[in-house]
């Protein structure tokens, strides 16, 4: 796989954040007519390059002094962490049974953990908050969901539905 521009890449020298795919439903799980598995690995095909900091500039007692940018995790065989493939259009007769399952990500010491969320359109996605702070929980740039933004005392679990297929960046 060939690393291109691509607008997300560049939002992400923003610093820590995560990154939902919302996706059809129909897609993510087989149906009567079709079943089976794919299985690979995303490989990065660019120039080597050295994982960058991002540096934290508030609340270092329990964020540190800075984070890993993770806009692009390559190993050491290339593998690309966090990619997510979906297929464009899925076979004939696929469908869901059953409702779309609860995904959850919890901020850690001022990171979302883990980092990208695949979550089936209409599913909902619980955003924990295990930190010692009060965080702010936003997404302003989606097209096809509604924006939120909202306060997130620690210990608190603020339930969220994406009823529209897209990637989202959530800050």
């Amino acid at each position: 796989m060939e690393r291109r521009a691509d607008p997300l890449t560049s939002l992400t020298t923003l610093g820590p954040f995560l990154l939902l795919w919302v996706t059809v439903a129909s897609v993510l799980a087989p149906g009567p007519v079709w079943a089976g598995a794919l299985k690979g690995t995303v490989r990065f095909m660019g120039a080597p390059f050295e994982p960058r900091k991002v540096p934290v500039t508030t609340d270092q007692y329990v964020c540190g002094k800075d984070k890993d940018a993770e806009d692009l995790v390559v190993s050491r065989d290339r593998g690309i962490k966090n990619a997510v493939v979906w297929l464009q259009t899925a076979p004939p007769g696929t469908k869901w049974e059953g409702p779309p399952p609860l995904a959850q990500t919890d901020q850690k010491q001022c990171v979302f953990v883990p980092r990208v969320v695949v979550v089936a359109a209409g599913g909902t996605v619980e955003f924990l908050n295990n930190d010692r702070l009060l965080h702010n929980l936003h997404a302003a740039g989606s097209r096809e969901n509604p924006a939120f933004n909202r306060t997130q005392p620690k210990g608190r679990t603020i339930p969220i539905v994406f009823k529209r297929p897209e990637i989202i960046r959530v800050d």
